[in-house]
């Protein structure tokens, strides 16, 4: 009885000792949680310490250890399997908020960055052009009658057509360049530490590469389709005086602008966005 009684003991102090490591390796994601892992991993350590020492004064009345040691055995499985089931239910909505964090960031038809996210990686772009002087770029491309695409095809061949657009784009940009969808058939192109000259040849490639390719989509035969492309080049010390979220809105308001000028002078074409005095 006093060696089954030992028994038991040794095995409630290794499922505590493995319940501490399992409050340790929580820590790495919890957050706000983190103070709570301890002092659970604190509380294991201390009953650990005390089975141990049961463990180490066993003598006479055999009965009460035994009874002792059934209990200590029971409650650490239970502690063990209580924080099981935390750790596995945080992990899933840690899954969770991962898989929507993704959603958020990209488009979920073209797989290009989401709206939000272009907007917010253009912010970051601007900051980081200001901080160290870097030139920057930004283009507006959107589909030469694309309507005609829907009314003659459907709008499943125009998703096809959108995520086709995507596919070429992304083979001519660098990895460092952001391609995103902001609404419709209207896409925008950051390009970090790019010039004017740059920037122009840039477009000028995309430009190319959308009309040379052949669209394949569930339609019985390919497609052809073409863009016009805005480009607008950001100058960090003319905007010093305006907030970041300002210099965004009206770079891509620029952009914008040069992209329907492009659309006014007979479509398929790249127009460089200039200021109202370059006119006079």
């Amino acid at each position: 009885m006093k060696y089954f009684a030992m028994g038991l003991y040794l095995v409630a102090s290794m499922i505590q000792l493995l319940t501490v490591f399992q409050c340790f390796a929580a820590l790495k994601h919890t957050g706000k949680l983190r103070s709570g892992w301890l002092l659970l991993a604190a509380a294991f350590i201390l009953v650990l310490l005390h089975r141990l020492f049961a463990l180490a004064t066993i003598r006479g009345e055999y009965l009460a250890h035994l009874m002792d040691a059934i209990l200590s055995c029971s409650a650490s499985a239970l502690f063990l399997a209580g924080i099981f089931f935390i750790r596995r239910s945080m992990d899933a909505q840690e899954l969770k908020n991962t898989e929507l964090q993704l959603l958020n960031q990209y488009d979920h038809l073209t797989h290009a960055l989401s709206r939000a996210e272009t907007v917010k990686r253009l912010k970051m772009e601007i900051e980081r052009s200001e901080r160290f002087s870097h030139p920057l770029a930004l283009l507006e491309i959107d589909i030469d009658h694309f309507k005609h695409v829907n009314d003659e095809y459907g709008h499943q061949v125009g998703d096809e057509i959108l995520k086709s657009l995507t596919d070429s784009c992304l083979k001519v940009l660098r990895i460092n360049d952001s391609l995103g969808r902001i609404g419709g058939e209207e896409f925008l192109v950051i390009l970090p530490e790019t010039n004017q000259i740059s920037s122009l040849d840039t477009a000028e490639r995309l430009r190319n590469c959308v009309e040379s390719t052949q669209h394949k989509t569930s339609a019985p035969l390919e497609i052809s389709i073409t863009v016009s492309i805005g480009v607008v080049n950001f100058e960090p010390l003319a905007n010093e005086q305006k907030n970041i979220q300002l210099r965004a809105a009206e770079l891509m308001k620029q952009a914008d602008q040069a992209m329907y000028q492009a659309k006014a002078a007979g479509r398929n074409r790249v127009v460089l966005w200039q200021s109202p005095q370059n006119y006079l």
